[in-house]
């Protein structure tokens, strides 16, 4: 075999051989090898032409050695190659995760084939589109819900018509970061120890956390304290950053009250007498409102009521312990306690009572002897009746004789 050198590499192809010195009896004429050259060199050019190859064709005919050989051998056809093949580098993505809005920078290389070249992104995150550049920027759009991961290829294609493709490379778009607050405990008695968390969704981690606990304090860090010593509404703010700069704030209320207490009385406040009405009444403070109310110790015939205020009448004398149980809406309690003296009526007291029975008497008696008074008076001044005729009055006397 020999070979054809040409600027674009080395070419195998099929050459004769011919025997040097004085030919051997039995062994074909020169004439015939040559004619057997030809028509081998007449292939060659046929398969170079068929290749669609014809300065290889022309690079084999001026390039041509013939060698010596005892026999003739022929080969495949020449094989021809590209100056180089045409490839594409794997896009890089900077940064290959970040929150909508941000920018993003993508490029990629090509190398080989025949420039100029066409380029063509595909699979780009909404927001973005395709240039017929190695480098483009965008700022991908904010994603409906959930992250969105797409996986960037680019599609080249040369002035020969020669086309690659290059591998993926998967940009995460995430949604604008949100954070919320949880806590042990969002209302309570003074001091009130609380514990904070901070929640992100979304955004591009990692993040970092602001917090102001509305008292004046404030603090960093996703999972704090704080102490509440004075009673009051406080307004809790966290601020969460993410890294590349997108924040979010979520506010948290915090109440905090006095302790739950309650002070008891009863009305008459000068005593309570067997047989007369008497009322309690309790007066609650601290807690969470609203409250409820249990009374204890009562005396005979009086009964609890869910009530600041219980009213009733009892004829059992004797001293009494009344305690009112106040729960509020923390399902904390405070007691208030009361001593009720229940004291028999007094001789002064039935006297008053008699004095009133008979001013109640005699005041009715005068008012019907007046009314007959009234009557008496009002028969006494009538007009006298009239005169009856002579006629009538014999006739009356006659008769009453």
């Amino acid at each position: 075999m020999a070979t054809i050198a040409n600027g674009n590499g080395t070419r195998d192809r099929p050459m004769i051989r011919v025997p040097r010195g004085p030919l051997k009896s039995g062994t074909p004429g020169r004439g015939f090898v040559l004619l057997a050259s030809f028509a081998t060199l007449t292939m060659v050019v046929a398969a170079a032409l068929a290749a669609g190859l014809p300065s290889l064709t022309q690079q084999a005919l001026r390039g041509t050695e013939v060698v010596e050989t005892s026999q003739m051998e022929a080969g495949p056809p020449p094989r021809v190659e590209a100056s180089g093949n045409l490839s594409v580098s794997v896009p890089i993505a900077t940064p290959s995760v970040l929150d909508a809005g941000e920018q993003l920078r993508l490029n990629v290389s090509v190398t080989g084939g025949e420039p100029p070249y066409n380029l063509s992104w595909e699979s780009l995150p909404s927001g973005c589109n395709s240039q017929n550049s190695s480098q483009i920027s965008c700022r991908p759009g904010a994603p409906t819900g959930e992250p969105t991961t797409s996986r960037i290829y680019v599609e080249v294609a040369d002035s020969n018509g020669s086309t690659a493709t290059s591998s993926e490379t998967p940009v995460t778009v995430n949604p604008i970061p949100t954070v919320a607050i949880s806590s042990s405990s969002n209302v309570g008695t003074a001091p009130l120890s609380v514990n904070f968390t901070a929640t992100t969704f979304y955004g591009t981690a990692p993040f970092t956390f602001q917090w102001q606990f509305g008292d004046g304090s404030t603090g960093t860090g996703q999972y704090v304290n704080h102490v509440y010593t004075t009673v009051g509404q406080f307004h809790v703010n966290v601020t969460a950053f993410d890294s590349v700069g997108k924040n979010s704030t979520s506010h948290y209320p915090i109440q905090v009250v006095a302790v739950l207490n309650g002070v008891v009385s009863v009305s008459p406040s000068t005593g309570v007498v067997a047989g007369s009405s008497f009322t309690l009444r309790v007066a609650a403070s601290g807690g969470l409102a609203a409250y409820s109310y249990v009374w204890t110790g009562l005396p005979a015939s009086c009964s609890s009521v869910d009530a600041a205020s219980l009213s009733c009448t009892t004829s059992t004398v004797g001293s009494y312990r009344v305690t009112v149980q106040i729960t509020d809406r923390l399902d904390h309690t405070a007691n208030a306690t009361i001593v009720v003296t229940v004291s028999p009526p007094t001789p002064i007291a039935r006297w008053v009572g008699l004095g009133i029975m008979v001013t109640i008497v005699f005041a009715g008696v005068v008012l019907v002897l007046r009314r007959r008074s009234r009557r008496r008076r009002e028969g006494s001044n009538a007009p006298p009746a009239a005169s009856l005729p002579p006629q009538a009055n014999g006739q009356s006397g006659t008769a009453r004789q």
